[in-house]
């Protein structure tokens, strides 16, 4: 790789750090910022290139909100807790006892949350892929795209 391929690489990167944190499409700015410095590879390197860019970026962001996305603590249990936890059937005791010392409740129910928000994207694109790539991940959709979606 020469030095020019080199910093248009480095240049997608920025590119990629930069809009990742912001709220506008990452991936449709990579796809535009492409066009216009086209990187001299390969098809197959280029789409690896840009999962493993992206990647980078979304374990920054994970690495950062660690602590608040994270379920799983240890906490003491009060006694107040303790007390209704021992009235409960003995089956249901050991798990209750888990999941008021060990979870946090409401981090689970945003997992929850996120995940139920993916299924209908999921049941959507995962049939549709090949054409929705064929279709829309060109440049001029992209451009219409961010345009129309920044205005509204």
């Amino acid at each position: 790789m020469n030095i020019i391929e080199f910093l248009k690489a480095v240049f997608l990167g920025i590119v990629e750090g930069i809009t990742e944190w912001l709220p506008i499409s990452s991936t449709g700015h990579m796809i535009l910022v492409d066009e216009f410095i086209k990187l001299d590879v390969s098809h197959e390197f280029k789409d690896f290139f840009l999962v493993v860019i992206q990647l980078g970026a979304i374990l920054a962001v994970v690495v950062l909100y660690w602590n608040k996305l994270w379920p799983f603590y240890i906490r003491p249990v009060s006694k107040k807790t303790q007390m209704a936890i021992a009235k409960q059937p003995a089956a249901l005791r050991g798990l209750m006892t888990f999941i008021e010392k060990f979870c946090d409740k409401d981090k689970w129910m945003l997992w929850f949350k996120i995940l139920v928000a993916c299924l209908p994207t999921i049941v959507i694109a995962l049939p549709f892929n090949d054409m929705i790539e064929e279709k829309f991940n060109n440049y001029v959709v992209v451009a219409i795209a961010l345009i129309v979606y920044g205005v509204i």
